[in-house]
């Protein structure tokens, strides 16, 4: 997943709750 969020910085936004599950 850490692969897609690479090249997609603008879903760290949208998925910055996403993110803090994943860390």
């Amino acid at each position: 997943v850490k692969v897609r969020y690479s090249y997609l910085p603008q879903q760290f936004s949208d998925c910055d709750d996403l993110w803090s599950e994943l860390k």
